[in-house]
């Protein structure tokens, strides 16, 4: 809420517009009665008085219809127009403030578990509601965070159940490098950007923003590459993305309400 108060202390104020203009000609019109009142009193004939009557009644018609017209018509100065922008603009995205610091970060800071495995060439499925978060273990690693170089004998399969309910059911298969699966969405699945202010920095939530837009419907589940900490946002007009040295291709079961993806890695060589 402070940093909403500074930020309006800058919002550009009008010298202008339809209260202004009407208190403009309200003056205008009261001088004019003075002037034709202190005239009339002065004026020495019968002839006289009359050209300050007519002179009052001419400019005070006038003013009182410029007054109607801009009641009838009002209209906004531009300072006006920018000053309910920025308002606007303020208060679509007030919930959106972070006040987490970098190194409180989730995303790129040095606390919290998804620390513990940065710089992992590995990827993740993130719930961005709740930093609740599922690895997919494509590279393997000792305990030391050392990468694993024998080639594994098995297929992993790697399930999460988060707090919203949604569940991701997935077969990792690192001596091929990839990971498939199918990620059921809760009802309350939705992407939101105050919830995720708790978690992550001003700089990484900007990022965050960055891939939102109006007409697109976002889920709340991401994915994320340890490597580079950054992530990728799961969206209906999309089929696939790359992330890093990651690429994905997905597919939404409307009837199912559920994401079916795979997630191989394909590094890039010199």
């Amino acid at each position: 809420m402070g940093r909403e108060a500074i930020m309006l202390q800058y919002i550009p104020h009008s010298f202008g517009g339809q209260e202004n203009a009407m208190a403009f000609l309200i003056g205008v019109l009261v001088y004019i009665g003075l002037l034709s009142l202190f005239g009339y009193i002065d004026a020495e004939t019968r002839e006289g008085k009359k050209n300050v009557l007519v002179f009052f009644f001419i400019f005070g018609s006038m003013s009182i219809l410029s007054l109607s017209l801009i009641v009838a018509f009002p209209y906004r100065s531009v300072s006006e127009e920018i000053k309910e922008v920025e308002i606007r603009a303020i208060q679509e995205n007030k919930h959106y403030l972070s006040q987490i610091q970098k190194e409180d970060c989730a995303l790129c800071g040095t606390v919290g578990t998804l620390s513990f495995h940065g710089g992992e060439k590995n990827p993740a499925i993130v719930n961005l509601n709740t930093f609740e978060y599922l690895r997919l273990e494509i590279n393997r690693y000792d305990m030391s965070g050392v990468p694993i170089e024998e080639p594994a004998s098995y297929i992993q399969p790697s399930t999460f159940i988060f707090q919203d309910g949604t569940g991701a059911y997935l077969w990792v298969t690192p001596n091929n490098g990839y990971a498939d699966g199918i990620i059921e969405l809760a009802q309350n699945s939705t992407l939101s950007f105050d919830r995720a202010a708790e978690f992550l920095c001003p700089d990484c939530l900007r990022e965050l923003l960055n891939q939102y837009a109006d007409d697109e419907e976002h889920w709340n589940i991401a994915l994320l590459d340890f490597e580079t900490r950054t992530i990728r946002l799961f969206k209906k007009t999309l089929t696939g993305f790359a992330l890093g040295a990651f690429n994905v291709r997905f597919r939404h079961d409307t009837e199912r309400n559920a994401i079916e993806m795979t997630i191989w890695y394909s590094p890039k060589y010199d």
